[in-house]
């Protein structure tokens, strides 16, 4: 019985939030019937989403589908870096060679050289 009122508390605590987003997606595909069916598609993987409606749909070119998704991958990254920086070392200031071994480790987890420079820009 104890484990059955633990049980019911938890489920009774739990809150719920409604959270408003926009959302572009950069979809490759043959149409603009084939791209709106797997955006559907796409969005359909959210469980908990309701009220989903597409409120514009335009083709761009393969140069600004590069751009949009390469540009983010980069922004990401660069935060990633950032952050990973900023729990290292804080407010101190890192030496030559601590420096050194971070921008290793960042290398040896597949992060690109101009990557991290860009990143840790006036850092490094």
């Amino acid at each position: 019985m104890r484990q059955f009122s633990r049980l019911v508390k938890n489920l009774e605590s739990n809150k719920f939030f409604k959270v408003q987003t926009t959302l572009d997606l950069v979809i490759k595909a043959e149409s603009s019937k084939e791209a709106s069916d797997l955006a559907d598609k796409t969005i359909n993987e959210i469980s908990s989403k309701y009220d989903f409606q597409i409120l514009k749909l335009e083709e761009v070119s393969k140069n600004v589908y590069n751009d949009l998704v390469i540009n983010e991958k980069i922004s990401l990254t660069g935060d990633r870096i950032l952050n990973s920086w900023n729990k290292f070392f804080g407010d101190k200031t890192p030496s030559l060679l601590e420096k050194m071994e971070f921008y290793h480790l960042m290398r040896t987890r597949g992060f690109e050289s101009s990557t991290i420079k860009s990143a840790l820009e006036g850092k490094i």
